[in-house]
């Protein structure tokens, strides 16, 4: 879904078809609203989701599968398309409301989930059995039923009232308020978060509010069909920190994208993050990183103390990432 990709980079995808065995067809969706909310992890573009029914109005498809763009494919996903649905407009993995971001709330001494956060903000009765609070991330939609009963709309009516007060995740907030009793659920595997590894693995409290069995939860760390690298970006130069995050970067190491910054690196108060942006040519970053080492290792001996230790640390940190990087050219 296009909403200004360049026609530099439409170009180098089209030139890959060939080499990669796959084919690309760009959707034209500037037309979204302008008055929509946005952050930096949230631009106009992630409400085009809901603009799938109109862009397959008169096609043949009853049914689409959407994915973020920070997603790994490991194997064919054609299975999804057969997924029970029951009866639903929509089906995705649940939002696993026991993990982060889990909120303190002043005086009480109580901490309470994202979701039951949500669901109070949006007047949701989350005791419901046929609620089901989804990722919006990796979604199989009905896209007949869901024009047909105006969720469409409504999601995009609701997208501009919102507030990020009252949305943090908006599209997704939105998603699950309109679509409500309406959302079933796929297979964990088809949304496996690197970030939740130690909670499929059954090193982190498993609650009841939990639609999957343990031994569901394991085959998302063993056999994803899909990984979503929400919350934590794989950081290449810095090596996995996560379960699953180690396959993304030995197939970049692969890509036609090898020798170029797959994200906007941050690394401490003297991050060079200002200069370099994701597709900048990894020897230049090099250059970067070089003088950020000088920076941080004078650091380490002006200083004493805490803060010394402190500079030392990112100085040790970054002939890490110095290293990695010359491995990368």
């Amino acid at each position: 879904m296009d909403d200004g990709i360049s026609d530099m980079t439409k170009d180098y995808l089209v030139s890959l078809e060939n080499r990669f065995n796959y084919s690309v067809t760009f959707h034209d969706v500037s037309e979204i609203a302008c008055n929509l909310p946005t952050t930096y992890y949230f631009p106009k573009v992630t409400y085009a989701r809901f603009m799938l029914p109109s862009i397959f109005a008169g096609t043949p498809h009853r049914r689409i599968f959407y994915s973020d763009a920070d997603v790994f494919f490991t194997r064919d996903i054609a299975p999804v398309y057969d997924t029970d649905m029951k009866g639903c407009v929509v089906a995705g993995v649940q939002e696993l409301n026991c993990l982060p971001p889990v909120i303190h709330i002043p005086d009480t001494g109580a901490h309470i989930s994202y979701v039951e956060r949500w669901s109070q903000r949006f007047g949701v009765d989350t005791t419901s059995t046929d609620g089901l609070y989804i990722n919006a991330g990796t979604i199989l939609l009905d896209i007949t039923e869901f024009e047909n009963k105006g969720f469409a709309r409504r999601c995009l009516d609701e997208c501009e009232q919102i507030t990020l007060e009252k949305a943090p995740l908006l599209d997704q907030d939105v998603l699950n308020y309109v679509c409500w009793g309406h959302t079933a659920p796929l297979p964990v595997s088809y949304g496996a978060i690197p970030l939740y590894g130690k909670f499929y693995s059954g090193e982190e409290y498993y609650p009841s509010t939990c639609k999957y069995t343990k031994e569901e939860l394991a085959l998302a760390l063993t056999s994803p069909a899909i990984i979503h690298f929400a919350g934590q970006k794989p950081r290449v130069l810095e090596g996995a920190r996560y379960p699953l995050e180690q396959q993304f970067i030995d197939f970049w190491k692969q890509s036609a994208w090898r020798g170029y910054m797959p994200y906007s690196p941050r690394i401490g108060s003297l991050s060079p993050s200002r200069f370099i942006q994701p597709n900048t040519p990894i020897k230049q970053y090099i250059g970067e990183l070089r003088k950020q080492l000088i920076k941080y290792t004078v650091a380490s001996y002006l200083f004493t103390g805490e803060r010394r230790k402190r500079y030392a640390m990112q100085r040790d940190g970054l002939r890490t990432v110095l290293r990695n990087a010359k491995a990368c050219c």
